[in-house]
This record gives C-alpha cells, sequence and structure tokens, in this order.
C-alpha cells in the first residue's frame, strides 16, 4: 500500500506539539513497518535532519506558498502524483478536494466553539486569527469527506460528533 503523509511543518525549527505528534508517529512507523510505502509530504524548512529517508519512506518536500495554497493545492496533487491509495493528514485540517481518500487526525476542535466575531475580536495574533477561521470553515468539509477520523480522546470524540 502506498501512503501518505501529510507533515507540513515538521521541518521547522521550532515545532509545536502537533508537529511532535506526527514526527513520532512517522519514527514508530519507520521502526515497525517494512511492507507499505510511505511518502512524507513536507515543506522544506532549516530543521531537516529529524527525519531520514528510509527504503519504504520517502521524503517529499513540496512548495507551494502558504498554509492554505501547500494544504489544498500542493499536497493533494502530490499525493495523487505519486500514487497514494490514502493520505493522513496530522493536523487538524486536509485538502477539501482531493481524488486520494483522506485519514485526518483532529487534534481538537476548540476553533468551533466560537463564532467568527468572537474569534476576530479576541486575543491572539492576527495569523492565529486567520488560522482559526480557516479550520472552522475547512474542517467540517473535511470531516464528512473523511475515510477515517482519529482524535486524541472520548472527549474530543463526542466533541466531534456533535459537528
Amino acid at each position: 500500500m502506498k501512503i501518505g503523509i501529510e507533515a507540513q511543518r515538521i521541518f521547522r525549527k521550532k515545532k509545536h506539539g502537533m508537529d511532535m505528534v506526527a514526527l513520532e508517529l512517522i519514527r514508530h512507523l519507520q521502526q515497525i513497518d517494512h511492507d507499505n510505502l510511505y511518502y512524507r509530504f513536507v515543506k522544506p524548512d532549516e530543521a531537516d535532519q529529524v527525519l531520514q529517508e528510509t527504503p519504504n519512506f520517502k521524503i517529499v518536500k513540496l512548495e507551494g506558498g502558504g498554509y492554505p495554497t501547500w494544504e489544498q493545492i500542493s499536497l493533494p496533487r502530490a499525493a495523487k502524483k505519486y500514487g497514494c491509495d490514502i493520505l493522513h493528514c496530522t493536523s487538524n485540517t486536509a485538502p477539501v478536494f482531493s481524488s486520494v481518500p483522506i485519514m485526518i487526525t483532529l487534534h481538537d476542535i476548540i476553533y468551533m466553539e466560537n463564532s467568527v466575531r468572537k474569534i476576530m475580536k479576541g486575543s491572539g495574533s492576527r495569523y492565529q486569527k486567520f488560522g482559526n477561521l480557516y479550520r472552522r470553515m475547512i474542517v467540517p468539509k473535511v470531516l464528512r469527506r473523511s475515510k477515517k477520523v482519529i482524535t486524541v480522546s472520548d472527549f474530543e470524540k463526542d466533541r466531534i460528533n456533535r459537528f
């Protein structure tokens, strides 16, 4: 099976929690799975030595602009180009339109709890606000189209099922 793994920000120097989850998932899969072929789709960045290629774990560096452009255009094109049977998106969002079936890891949906107005008037940088708006717009569509949804707890599972 050919499995794509979205790990866009895994090579950035200052990793966040979701980046670390994706990194550890990939490291463990490299240790236990020698049968399937994996393509890790990443955005080029300075900390590119955190993972190495192995015979069945390839690194595909994708350019493609900002986060939404990379995720919605570059990522699904690459997954199709490499013949992936499934694309695992590891950090709460995924392409809305993909010819490759999607499996998503949804860590939480806190951004769904606040209205658009509350998000825009709340604290946080402009980048964080627009990120929350983007997730708020994308996640419900992706959930409907995903073949599988992974989350961190039964509590989050219950919250996700309400949307």
